[in-house]
């Protein structure tokens, strides 16, 4: 609910440019420097108090937002705030998908991390829109507070109902990414895909589409480019969370998570080569079900590879590597797609588009090798 409002809050407060990129990069990098030690603290202590921490750490975000709004003050206590959300974020993002790891028992696992990961997709662009409808007539600080009152409901809602499921071995060790020691080299390639995937998906995507937009002049329900953007945004969300709970469902099923994933790619793919190619409505309409329906199925199938590469005692370094890698990516793919997209309308997409490509064989190799049996 606060990223579609920082930014202009920030501008309309007289904030310098660079200082506003520095508040909506820095919940992203925070992230990416505390995941490992998140993961360490999951397998210590389990999922469900990392989870609940992460949670009222967030309160404590959108505080600091609203008392930005209400002091006058934006600058150091927008920046206080996602500094403080990198933190919230990597503990409830890694201990919700851990958890799901851990109660998906035998052959749910997919359907398990795949309820986590809808969730996440539809979350997100829910309250892009929500965020942005409610400042228009509660304005930024009335929002905020709105938006921390939601988050102690979560908190209520979890106290008696989230269960605290951990693996039934002695504690792990602990000491950042040492899973990795006793891990095969497979989780190369998986990282490097997972790079990838959030390269082209959550960095250049999202921090171009918009811009893209403004420059064919493409308006949807007379919203303006910003408006679009966000119709289309949601679009591939909910896409990509109705695609996650029934690629769960396959790969519980048929137990190929490599196959699937790469299967993945090729819809990605498709959806950025025909987003740097047609300028129309209707193609991009198109492209964006491609890129959601191919994102749906990527991230459960890289978690489920990694999930298989690691002993249970090490399930929450594991993913928090994967989203250390994942925000790497992203991070990258943000900052270079506006860059990129300054000389070409379609140069990002196209490049998004070859990194796409390496990532089909890659996931191919991995089937030969690891689909048929658990790599430990």
């Amino acid at each position: 609910m606060a990223f579609p409002i920082l930014p202009l809050a920030a501008l309309n407060a007289g904030l310098p440019v660079y200082i506003i990129g520095l508040i909506m990069a820095t919940n992203r990098v925070v992230r990416m420097l505390v995941s490992p030690w998140v993961g360490v603290a999951i397998d210590a202590f389990g999922g469900r108090r990392i989870f609940l921490s992460g949670v009222l750490i967030n309160i404590g975000v959108m505080a600091l937002f609203a008392l930005g709004s209400l002091t006058g003050h934006e600058g150091i206590f927008f920046l206080s705030g996602r500094i403080l959300h990198g933190l919230g974020s990597a503990c409830v993002f890694i201990s919700a998908q851990t958890l799901a790891l851990h109660s998906g028992q035998g052959s749910g696992k997919g359907r398990a991390t795949s309820f986590v990961r809808s969730a996440q997709s539809s979350g997100t662009p829910f309250g892009f829109v929500l965020g942005g409808v409610l400042v228009v007539f509660l304005g930024d600080l009335k929002t905020f507070l709105l938006a921390m009152g939601a988050l102690i409901v979560a908190v209520l809602i979890a106290l008696p109902t989230l269960p605290d499921i951990r693996a039934n071995v002695p504690s792990a060790p602990t000491r950042g990414f040492s899973f990795l020691k006793s891990a095969r080299r497979d989780l190369i390639p998986v990282f490097a895909m997972m790079v990838v995937y959030t390269f082209a998906l959550q960095g250049v995507l999202l921090a171009t589409l918009v811009l893209w937009v403004r420059q064919i002049h493409l308006s949807l329900l007379h919203l303006g480019s910003q408006g679009t953007a966000g119709l289309l945004f949601a679009l591939e969300a909910f896409c990509s969370a109705g695609v996650s709970l029934v690629t769960g469902r396959i790969v519980d099923r048929w137990e190929r998570p490599a196959l699937h994933a790469s299967m993945g790619f090729v819809l990605l793919l498709a959806g950025f080569i025909l987003i740097g190619i047609h300028h129309e409505g209707n193609w991009l309409l198109a492209a964006l079900i491609l890129i959601g329906a191919g994102g749906g199925s990527v991230w459960i199938n890289l978690l489920l590879l990694v999930d298989r590469s690691v002993k249970a005692e090490a399930r929450g370094r594991a993913v928090a590597s994967l989203q250390f890698f994942g925000d790497a990516g992203s991070s990258l793919g943000a900052f270079l797609g506006p860059i990129l997209i300054s000389y070409s309308s379609g140069f990002p997409f196209f490049l998004s588009a070859g990194l796409l490509f390496l990532a089909i064989p890659t996931g191919l190799v991995l089937a030969r090798k690891a689909d048929r049996k658990p790599l430990l």
